[in-house]
């Protein structure tokens, strides 16, 4: 699903522990988890709500200080990432 022209969120159905930088989220209806880096934890936490993928991308770069390049492609990486473990609510 191309998620760019869409508004998404993470899904209610997880749980989020942090540890240091880093969190582990664990999807309550499959069981399954994995651990994110400090990029991926943030980007989740703003994803509590829907948004879009430019506003997202912008807090990126602007808490970050990283190049709008280099921000989106990390971005675009980590919201595939998402969308293929189903965690992602899309209107």
């Amino acid at each position: 699903m191309e998620f760019r022209d869409k508004i998404f969120k993470i899904i209610d159905d997880i749980v989020i522990s942090e540890i240091n930088d880093e969190s582990i989220i664990l999807n309550l209806k499959t069981g399954i988890y994995f651990q994110v880096n400090e990029l991926g934890s943030y980007i989740v936490s703003k994803l509590n709500q829907y948004s879009t993928f430019e506003s997202l991308n912008n807090k990126i770069i602007e808490d970050f200080d990283v190049a709008p390049n280099k921000s989106e492609k990390d971005l675009v990486s980590f919201i595939k990432d998402l969308e293929s473990k189903n965690l992602l609510h899309y209107k």
